[in-house]
């Protein structure tokens, strides 16, 4: 979702070698960690020049926090996350999650770089937009890049959840890229209007594979 303006330093973003959650307030402190997809770590810095590494590997999810967690307490950082995965099925408690222990790191960055060319086709459409626009951002929920434009012009409360109302409380339309899942099993790039204009599953688009998904 767009999120309007509120949440947009959750999302990951794109960098050289990977994905950044980019400079994270922490008290009168802050960090900031990174996904490697090259040397395949994670990368926590912080202002004061303290880095720790952790190497991406085969390993179950719970093992994997339990160590990230450790060492942001080893650098005085003490954070409290939100545990329980969302906008995945079945989900289970990171700190639970033995079930998951894979790693591909050939398809992580193989990914990775197909993030990288999409990245700059986004910021290049971005940038011809003269109106509110949001920046090219990863998110690491359902899992895709997206970018979205704004006419400035307040939308119908939308259903759902209180985030959601708040997320498509102005007009909007986003683009963005899906690596395949769920309803949609391809990889595929996509659009939608929010509110959807009238006649929009109708409209013909190029090109000519392209589809319209309910």
């Amino acid at each position: 979702t767009p999120l309007e303006n509120h949440f947009w330093n959750s999302p990951l973003y794109v960098t050289p070698r990977g994905l950044t959650t980019s400079i994270i307030p922490h008290g009168a402190r802050s960090f900031r960690i990174d996904f490697d997809f090259i040397e395949h770590k994670l990368l926590v810095e912080t202002d004061a020049g303290e880095t720790k590494t952790i190497k991406l590997y085969s390993r179950s999810v719970s093992d994997f926090y339990d160590e990230v967690m450790k060492t942001l307490r080893e650098l005085n950082l003490s954070v409290k996350i939100w545990t329980m995965p969302v906008e995945v099925e079945n989900p289970i408690r990171f700190t639970d999650d033995d079930q998951h222990s894979s790693y591909d790191a050939e398809y992580a960055h193989r990914f990775w770089r197909i993030l990288v060319w999409t990245d700059k086709i986004f910021k290049k459409f971005r940038a011809r937009f003269i109106g509110k626009c949001s920046p090219v951002h990863f998110f690491w929920g359902s899992f895709d890049l997206a970018v979205t434009r704004f006419n400035g012009e307040e939308a119908p409360e939308s259903a759902g959840d209180l985030i959601t109302r708040e997320a498509y409380s102005h007009k909007c339309i986003s683009h963005g890229f899906w690596g395949g899942g769920g309803a949609v099993q391809e990889a595929a790039f996509y659009a939608y209007a929010a509110p959807a204009p009238k006649g929009f599953s109708e409209s013909k688009i190029l090109p000519a594979e392209g589809y319209y998904h309910q």
